[in-house]
């Protein structure tokens, strides 16, 4: 199974840690009463009677309720999931099998939100409006199975569109074929909670440049009296006490960066007043190396190299010149 497939359609799903004796989980109500789950390395999805759901109204099925928080629509969570045939129960993608040869199977990070609304598409994509509604008032912890017409997953658009093309045909599923999703939603980050730095205030050492706050934002850094030439390196302003960030994290985040040590300001969350979110894994070299360790709720300098930013070929645009050393302000808010 390739993970890509539905993820390039914007499909999404979640499910989690697994007993590792086979398990078939109950349920809370009877509305898929013809399908089971089966709990194992790699869980399954069992069809006894082929599933009927009618357009615009999927069936929802809370097997496990979490009791974590709700999962509210504009969040982040992190889930497993399988997607599956509704009258075979064939399965049809799932988080459980590796994305790429010699890769590991692990969960996906996901927002609460269509997919043509999401703020950060390429660390976390969106889901499919109908899942979304499916999925109001899902808690941490949750396990959950849903069935939804193919029309209702993808959009009666694209099926409106391909057919006036003459080319409906061509897409994987018919409006009418049900889908299943069995998911476990494993963490979450509220957005809504206020995102400003708490903990112990330390100050900088001499020579790294210094924020520059304005109220609740940072606009920038003072360089004056910056060290030269710059080193990489990540100086807490403001120390957390939360978790300690991995680095193999998403790291949701608000954030200034500047060009070493007080030029321009080229890009900034801060001024679109909402954090964004990151896969420690998918940024510049000094980013994962140097906020891998720092704890939620910290407000850290860091300076890079161009070496491990954007070195000979530039960036933002053309906003960052080849072989510039940056520094950055970043609040950690919180992670996956």
């Amino acid at each position: 199974m390739r993970r890509n497939t539905v993820l390039a359609l914007s499909t999404v799903v979640v499910m989690a840690v697994v007993a590792a004796l086979l398990i078939v989980l109950t349920r809370g109500d009877d509305s898929l009463a013809g399908v089971s789950v089966t709990e194992g390395e790699v869980p399954t999805i069992n069809v006894d009677e082929p599933v009927e759901v009618d357009p615009g109204d999927p069936k929802v099925d809370t097997l496990t309720e979490g009791d974590g928080r709700e999962v509210a629509e504009g969040d982040y969570f992190r889930a497993n999931y399988i997607f599956a045939d509704g009258e075979t129960g064939e399965q049809l993608e799932s988080s459980y099998e590796p994305p790429a040869e010699g890769a590991p199977a692990s969960s996906v990070v996901f927002e609460m939100t269509p997919s043509d609304e999401a703020a950060s598409p390429q660390s976390a994509p969106g889901l499919p409006g109908g899942l979304v509604d499916a999925l109001a008032d899902t808690t941490v912890g949750s396990s959950v199975l849903v069935a939804l017409t193919a029309e209702d997953f993808f959009g009666s658009d694209v099926y409106d569109q391909a057919e006036a093309q003459g080319g409906a045909d061509q897409l994987p599923y018919t409006r009418e074929q049900v889908l299943l999703f069995y998911l476990q939603i494993e963490d979450s980050i509220d957005t809504k909670a206020d995102p400003a730095p708490k903990g112990e205030e330390t100050d900088l050492p001499a020579g790294v440049p210094s924020p520059i706050v304005d109220g609740d934002s940072v606009t920038g850094l003072d360089g004056a009296g910056a060290t030269e030439p710059v080193a990489d390196g990540v100086f807490p302003v403001i120390t957390g006490d939360g978790d300690a960030v991995e680095a193999d994290d998403y790291v949701y985040a608000n954030y200034v960066g500047q060009l070493y040590p007080d030029g321009e300001v080229f890009d900034s969350s801060f001024e679109r007043d909402a954090p964004s979110l990151f896969s420690l894994t998918g940024v510049i070299p000094c980013w994962t190396n140097e906020l891998t360790g720092q704890t939620v709720g910290s407000r850290v300098v860091l300076t890079c190299t161009s070496e491990s930013a954007y070195g000979e070929g530039g960036g933002a645009g053309g906003a960052i010149p080849p072989n510039a050393p940056l520094t950055f302000v970043v609040d950690i808010v919180a992670t996956l």
